[in-house]
């Protein structure tokens, strides 16, 4: 583990919510599954009575708790739908908007398939998830630059981002709100398409839509869906948003993500059997314990040492709670909260 590290997010480290399969919602036995845990560095810290923040969302909020809490770590103001990580992928990569086209925003544009089934839509699965290849990400990249280029989207790819995802800079994205991958995928669409929800009455959400009809009558047809089963047939815009002017230069921005470190619990071998309840709660404790013996050691001495930056945010589809430590008088609700050995009491679940 690298030293300038003091921020450690985990996703599905909380007992599961919402989006998993039914028999793994929180119920009293999924809420036990952490109090069994052998996670005893987290225990400790947990003994230190760190101040705890929770943070509860809507499922159909437009960005992960996920993505919230890495928002939180970089300093961001929680503007939903407008968390600016197209901004943030740029300036990881060197990117710089076009000289003519200083006024916009940066988006990822992402082909993705779709299903349309007694009127609604539903998100089957970004590029990645289809196999596309950087061949065929090239080749149709080329056939649709020149429409974005006509509604004044400057498309970018780099090959540091995954084969059939580009950035894109418009002032087209100025303020527009948009729902992200990890939110969408898998789920019916149809309230957080542009020009529904947050995005209702955007000043360019009618040329966005025509935007995203023309590249589906084009891809409709397209080569790249010859041998596939699951057809690319649309695009995704996410991770809209900008850095606030006041906000610090891009070389601290980008200094302040390096110090952020995630992990997810959820893995491959658990999508497999995850009807198999007892064989699903053995792999998320053996990864959550796994975790606990080789990340969350290091983070107890951050707690010990009362470390300023220091953080830890466990999160599921609906919740974040946050721990950092805490320097002064503890208050009395939440002290006699963490006198409980049970991780879901001290964790308020």
């Amino acid at each position: 583990m690298q030293n300038n590290f003091s921020k450690l997010i985990i996703n599905h480290a909380l007992p599961p919510n919402d989006t998993y399969p039914d028999e793994h919602r929180t119920t009293n036995s999924a809420l036990q599954l952490i109090n069994k845990l052998k996670i005893p560095y987290f225990r400790k810290i947990l003994k230190l009575n760190p101040q705890c923040f929770k943070k509860i969302q809507s499922p159909d909020a437009l960005n992960t708790p996920t993505e919230e809490a890495t928002a939180r770590a970089m300093g961001w103001d929680s503007v939903e739908g407008e968390l600016p990580f197209a901004a943030l992928k740029a300036a990881e990569l060197g990117l710089h908007a076009p000289s003519e086209m200083t006024q916009g925003s940066w988006a990822f544009i992402t082909l993705c398939s779709w299903h349309v089934q007694h009127g609604q839509v539903t998100f089957r699965g970004d590029a990645n998830a289809v196999g596309l290849t950087q061949t065929e990400s090239d080749h149709v990249l080329h056939d649709m630059k020149a429409y974005f280029q006509e509604d004044s989207v400057h498309l970018i790819s780099h090959p540091k981002l995954k084969p059939g995802q580009w950035l894109a800079y418009s002032e087209h994205f100025n303020g527009l709100a948009s729902a992200s991958l990890a939110r969408v995928s898998g789920r019916v669409i149809d309230d957080f398409l542009i020009g529904t929800g947050k995005s209702k009455g955007h000043k360019s959400e009618r040329t966005l839509r025509r935007l995203q009809n023309e590249m589906q009558m084009l891809l409709h047809q397209h080569s790249i869906n010859d041998q596939k089963s699951m057809p690319i047939n649309s695009f995704w815009i996410s991770g809209t948003g900008q850095f606030k002017a006041a906000q610090d230069s891009k070389q601290t921005i980008l200094e302040n993500y390096q110090r952020i470190q995630s992990f997810d619990v959820w893995t491959s071998e658990m999508e497999l059997v995850h009807s198999d309840e007892q064989k699903w709660a053995e792999i998320w404790s053996r990864e959550w314990e796994s975790l606990d013996e080789s990340v969350i050691k290091i983070y107890l001495d951050y707690f010990l040492n009362l470390s300023p930056d220091a953080e830890i945010s466990l999160c599921n589809d609906t919740t974040c709670i946050t721990l950092t430590p805490f320097k002064s008088q503890w208050v009395s609700g939440f002290k006699n909260l963490f006198k409980s050995s049970k991780i879901t009491r001290q964790l308020g679940l």
